[in-house]
């Protein structure tokens, strides 16, 4: 389902509930497909990376949260963090 692929393989429940209530105009749901036709749930998730890294910048994680309810030392609503 074009939905649940775009939102990053989100469960197919919540794209049903996303359909609902109306919370995306024009969305479209395949109501035929079912969770055990997504090939992500069955994919092992590796217990390690792969990949070595040699030097500082090599790789990069990022994570962005928010917008959070509370606002922050001068009004921020947004955390981001970068781990090298």
């Amino acid at each position: 389902d074009e939905w649940h692929r775009a939102l990053g393989h989100l469960n197919y429940a919540a794209v049903r509930k996303l359909k609902t209530k109306n919370m995306v105009r024009g969305m479209k749901v395949n109501e035929q497909v079912s969770a055990h036709q997504c090939q992500a749930h069955i994919q092992p998730f590796p217990k390690e990376s792969q990949r070595t890294y040699d030097k500082i910048g090599d790789m990069i994680y990022s994570d962005l949260w928010g917008k959070s309810h509370i606002r922050g030392i001068g009004g921020k609503s947004y955390f981001i963090s970068f781990t090298d």
